[in-house]
C-alpha cells in the first residue's frame, strides 16, 4: 500500500529555508527600503534672526545666518515684508541624508512719524468769503485728513472741505491716519478780524 505522507512540494520545507541576515535592510510591502530616520544628520549652527524696522516703504528680508552644509538648500516662507505689521516667516532647510529644518522668525516693522507736514495759523480780514487753513506739505500716499472746528465752545464743522465766514476766533484740529503711520493730531487757529 502506498504511502500517505507524500510531502507536498509547493509546501516550503523550514529545514530548507536561509535565516534572514541581520544586515539586510528592511523591505516595506512594496520592495521599497523605507527612509531610515535614526541616521539621518541634524542641520546645526544656522540662525533665523529676527528683523526689527521703521516703515520707510522698502523692503525688509529676514534671510538665515550660517553655512549650510553641502547639500542643503533654503526656501523661505513670508520673509519679505513691506508695510507695517508684525510678519511670522519660515525658513525650510533640507537635504538627501539630512533630518529637515523649519526655522521661525518674526519681521516687525513698526508705523513711522509723518514728517515735513505744515499746518499753520492764519488771520484774514472779514470779507463775507468763506476761508480755511488746510494741512500741506509731505502727505505719505494713502493718508486720510479728519478737520474739526471749533468756536469755543461749539463745533462749526466735521467734514471737509469746512469754512469759516464770520468774524471770530476759529480752533482747526486735523487728524491724520495711515496704514504705515502713527496717527498724529495737529491744530491751527484761523483768525477773521
Amino acid at each position: 500500500m502506498p504511502s500517505t505522507d507524500v510531502e507536498n512540494p509547493e509546501t516550503p520545507n523550514p529545514d530548507n529555508l536561509e535565516p534572514n541576515n541581520p544586515d539586510d535592510p528592511p523591505v516595506n510591502s512594496d520592495g521599497e527600503i523605507p527612509p531610515d530616520n535614526s541616521v539621518l544628520k541634524e542641520i546645526t549652527g544656522i540662525e533665523f534672526p529676527s528683523v526689527t524696522a521703521e516703515y520707510d516703504g522698502k523692503e525688509h528680508v529676514a534671510e538665515i545666518a550660517g553655512e549650510l552644509p553641502e547639500g542643503v538648500t533654503v526656501s523661505y516662507f513670508n520673509n519679505v515684508g513691506v508695510d507695517a505689521y508684525i510678519y511670522v516667516a519660515e525658513a525650510t532647510l533640507s537635504g538627501e541624508g539630512y533630518r529637515t529644518l523649519t526655522l521661525k522668525t518674526m519681521i516687525n516693522i513698526k508705523r513711522a512719524d509723518f514728517k515735513g507736514v505744515i499746518f499753520e495759523n492764519a488771520t484774514f480780514a472779514y470779507d463775507g468769503d468763506p476761508h480755511c487753513v488746510l494741512v500741506s506739505g509731505n502727505l505719505p500716499e494713502g493718508t486720510t485728513i479728519q478737520y474739526l472746528v471749533r468756536e469755543s465752545p461749539r463745533i462749526v464743522a466735521e467734514e471737509f472741505p469746512y469754512f469759516v465766514v464770520d468774524r471770530g476766533k476759529y480752533k482747526v484740529t486735523a487728524v491724520l491716519k495711515n496704514k504705515n503711520y502713527n496717527t498724529k493730531v495737529y491744530n491751527a487757529e484761523i483768525c477773521v478780524i
